[in-house]
Parts: structure tokens; C-alpha cells; sequence
């Protein structure tokens, strides 16, 4: 897995050159607990499937 520290040098960098891109809209770019929560348990189903297939 990659590092916070990673991902908010890639969205910063990313932010700097394409600031009219439609994810940076403030609607979009902004903190919502809901879809937090369904990501990390998306991820970690995703991390759970990808060990189940290397046990495999």
C-alpha cells in the first residue's frame, strides 16, 4: 500500500497543474464521513480478497 504522505503529494502536484479538473470542485474535494467509511471498507474487502487469492 502506498503512504498518506504519498497520496497527498500526488493530489497536491495533481491539484497545482489541473486546478479547473472537475474532482477538485469543492463539493466533490471535500471531507464526507459516509463515503469515508464505504471506501475503507471497500479496501479492506479488497485486501481481504487479494490475500484470499494468493492463499489460495
Amino acid at each position: 500500500m502506498r503512504s498518506y504522505s504519498f497520496d497527498k503529494h500526488i493530489f497536491e502536484m495533481a491539484k497545482r497543474n489541473y486546478p479547473d479538473w472537475i474532482g477538485f470542485d469543492k463539493s466533490k474535494c471535500s471531507c464526507n464521513p459516509e463515503i469515508t467509511k464505504r471506501i475503507l471498507r471497500i479496501r479492506k474487502v479488497a485486501d481481504w480478497r487479494f490475500q484470499k487469492l494468493l492463499d489460495a
